[in-house]
């Protein structure tokens, strides 16, 4: 604790001197600051879900809120969009839904102002070597996914279509978008412990807590394995209730833009709000590589599920180093810079070798006990023979 409380007082004593006498005489701005970000990213998106004017929702655009000539301006930027190649219109969404354009710059700023560890840089090896991460993720995700999903809602139209709820869709829109985030949350904590507690799920989950950096895009850096299996465990009781576009598009930007805050390296704890809300702090803590935060705080969005099952972790004042001990992992800190993007494919690699090296060590060692106990396998394959 009192190693944490030094680190914390040098980093701020490295800040410029005009920074530190504006937080010691306002020390409640990084929160103030928090909030109103994420109005500002709110109205920003809100903002960009009325540019995909789809009729048949009924979005439009209200003509209260800005000029004729913005608007004119945005329903000229709409139409160029959907003139663009699909393959192009599909590049684009993917990156505004994980809210790159928004949410990036913001942290950023935080992580500047209020940093939880000093001698990180933004532009950090494992920034880089995540922004890779969500190149590669951007551009795999739709072949991956798209796919599984048409598979998913063939089977259930096929099959389980008789399990389908209509009532839901006459609720408004907003207890329809309140239901599925809660909703996804759970499942995506479940799935979450469920990875944490599978030794096969945990060498693909593994590439995910290997940062030694967490940053911004930190989210990206997930294995395609690890990526599909949460997803389908997330959306695929979705299929039940025949979500509309406008439910489906708040549950990605939501998750999207909490990932890349509570990943974030900054100084930040919600304080009693810890017990409904994730703040980094309380994610960083599952990152942890001490062992007493080994298998807590698994929530994404909302921490109750936490404290709910009994796996909520509460230490607002540790701020401990993350990654994994796992020395044969690539890590990107002992790799020059230009080999980062062979260094992804190492790193998407690395689960497959671990199973491998894990199963042949695991066939040795049972081997050996049984030849301990003096049970021949040799002797038992002559005597089938």
């Amino acid at each position: 604790m009192s190693n944490h409380r030094s680190t914390s007082l040098n980093s701020f004593l490295n800040l410029p001197r005009w920074l530190r006498r504006f937080l010691v005489d306002h020390p409640n701005f990084p929160t103030v600051f928090l909030i109103i970000g994420f109005i500002a990213i709110l109205s920003l998106l809100d903002l960009q879900l009325d540019i995909i004017k789809i009729s048949k929702l009924g979005f439009t655009l209200d003509a209260d809120s800005f000029s004729a000539a913005f608007q004119r301006f945005l329903i000229n930027l709409r139409d160029l969009y959907h003139e663009l190649p699909d393959f192009i219109r599909e590049l684009v969404w993917s990156l505004y839904k994980n809210c790159l354009y928004f949410v990036v710059p913001f942290i950023l700023l935080l992580e500047y102002l209020v940093p939880c560890r000093l001698e990180q840089p933004l532009l950090s090896a494992g920034f880089l070597q995540d922004a890779i991460w969500f190149v590669v993720r951007t551009l795999l995700d739709p072949l991956l996914l798209g796919p599984t999903f048409i598979i998913l809602e063939a089977v259930y139209d096929h099959n389980l279509s008789f399990l389908t709820i209509q009532t839901t869709s006459a609720w408004p829109l907003s207890l329809q978008v309140l239901l599925a985030v809660v909703m996804s949350d759970f499942l995506n904590w479940f799935s979450h412990v469920l990875i944490h507690k599978n030794s096969v799920l945990w060498a693909f989950h593994a590439v995910h807590h290997s940062q030694e950096q967490i940053n911004v895009f930190t989210d990206d850096r997930s294995h395609p394995v690890d990526v599909l299996f949460r997803r389908v465990i997330t959306y695929a009781p979705f299929l039940m209730f025949d979500p509309a576009l406008p439910i489906l598009t708040a549950m990605v930007v939501i998750r999207g833009a909490m990932q890349r805050f509570i990943h974030a390296n900054v100084q930040i704890d919600f304080g009693v709000l810890n017990y409904v809300l994730v703040s980094p702090q309380f994610h960083r803590l599952h990152h942890s590589k001490e062992d007493r935060h080994r298998d807590k705080n698994f929530g994404v969005l909302f921490s109750f599920w936490d404290y709910l099952f009994g796996t909520a972790y509460r230490g607002p004042s540790e701020y401990p180093a993350t990654g994994i001990a796992d020395s044969d992992f690539p890590c990107e800190s002992r790799v020059r810079k230009s080999r980062l993007m062979w260094n992804v494919c190492r790193q998407i690699t690395y689960p497959f070798v671990k199973l491998f090296r894990d199963g042949v060590d695991g066939g040795r060692r049972l081997f050996t006990a049984m030849e301990n106990r003096g049970i021949s396998i040799r002797g038992m394959l002559k005597m089938r023979k």
